[in-house]
């Protein structure tokens, strides 16, 4: 098949495959690196010299998936790398290349894309594109509730949460009195998502009869407990009382809702100050902290200066970011059409509605700068030759 570009369309289908050959024909000698996005996984070869399909040597390689065209996140491992070594290439040379890329299940997509260190022009419309961070975030802490089952044996055993909602009890499915970590999660999952919209992280602690964790082999186990901590911030309990019913165990069970209570969820208002490349400022207002990065985006896009379809919002990496806009705000802007550098954005918040939470902060910075190097996403046809065996 032959194409325009180097990327795959997206969401064809599942289980499927694809396998791209072509020839690269660098515009300038230089140093060039190339960037690779998709879903589930990739691979990228080029060839070491030019006019010869081998030796092959892989650039990249991505074990897990990515969001479309995400080349620029903070958060990659050597086992999942986005971003290749620099090369050096030689002007109107062919390099041979292989792109393939696996989809196993949900959407798909491949992109690629390449960038060329110059130094020359200014401005140009192909420069690399500065991406800055906004965030507001506080000091979280988690709701957490115990389970201890003293005196475990091989039995099981069920809990009932009493629901705030609706004062009904929601029964967990049968949960071992031994249960590893994960097993206690899948038992009690359910309540926590269908109640709260939030997952939960399960901790297991062997305690001794003293309730001292275990560290020493052949100590009697006493006790065993169990800590759910919910990831999402929440304004009340998750639960006002918990029931164990017993399956087939003498084990004594003893449920503590609440032991710790949840840092109040972000709230308020929040202002984003942009600033061009020659220091004017403008205002996007008054946009809600639990907003979402599109809709962060289209608010910039209305109210700032110039800036209109000139700058993309994206979801921040996991590292960075929060897995609940209850959490906190993170957005990353990436200026795509403004081939400028522009001044750093910075957020604060509105004057109408003032950002609450426990110990909210402000942040700001650039994430990548921008450059004079041309990077072209996804790798043009202009760059290309789609003959097999010669270009």
């Amino acid at each position: 098949m032959l194409s325009l570009d180097l990327s795959a369309e997206r969401n064809i289908g599942d289980r499927i495959s694809s396998f791209y050959k072509n020839w690269f024909v660098p515009p300038e000698t230089g140093r060039y690196r190339f960037y690779m996005s998709c879903d589930q996984q990739c691979r990228m070869w080029i060839a070491e010299c030019p006019n010869t399909i081998s030796p092959l040597t892989m650039l990249l390689k991505l074990n897990t998936w990515t969001e479309t065209r995400a080349f620029f996140s903070t958060a990659y491992s050597n086992d999942n790398k986005k971003v290749s070594e620099w090369i050096h290439l030689t002007k109107g040379e062919p390099y041979y290349m292989e792109t393939a890329y696996v989809e196993y299940n949900g959407g798909d997509h491949m992109s690629t894309g390449v960038e060329f260190e110059q130094t020359a022009i200014v401005n140009h419309h192909q420069a690399m594109k500065e991406i800055q961070e906004l965030k507001i975030f506080t000091d979280q802490t988690k709701e957490q509730t115990t389970v201890d089952i003293k005196n475990p044996d091989d039995g099981s055993f069920k809990l009932l949460f009493k629901s705030p909602k609706t004062s009904k009890f929601v029964q967990s499915s049968t949960i071992k009195c031994k249960s590893t970590e994960a097993e206690f999660k899948k038992g009690v999952k359910d309540y926590y998502w269908k109640e709260l919209r939030s997952d939960i992280k399960i901790t297991r602690l062997d305690l001794d009869s003293d309730g001292n964790n275990i560290t020493i082999a052949n100590t009697t186990l006493e006790t065993i407990r169990y800590t759910i901590e919910v990831v999402k911030l929440i304004n009340a309990q998750s639960t006002s009382q918990i029931i164990a019913s017993k399956v087939g165990t003498k084990a004594t069970i003893t449920a503590k809702p609440a032991v710790q209570l949840s840092s109040p969820q972000i709230s308020g208002k929040f202002n984003i100050i942009c600033v061009s490349d020659v220091g004017q400022e403008s205002k996007a207002i008054n946009i809600d902290a639990k907003t979402h990065h599109y809709w962060i985006g289209h608010a910039i896009q209305q109210q700032c200066v110039g800036l209109y379809n000139r700058i993309e919002a994206l979801p921040c990496d996991a590292a960075d970011g929060f897995p609940y806009r209850e959490n906190g705000m993170c957005v990353k802007i990436r200026f795509n059409g403004y081939p400028k550098d522009p001044g750093q954005f910075r957020v604060v918040t509105s004057d109408t509605a003032i950002i609450a939470g426990k110990d909210i902060k402000f942040s700001q910075r650039t994430i990548l700068p921008y450059g004079t190097n041309l990077f072209y996403s996804p790798i043009p046809f202009e760059m290309l030759r789609t003959y097999e065996e010669k270009p």
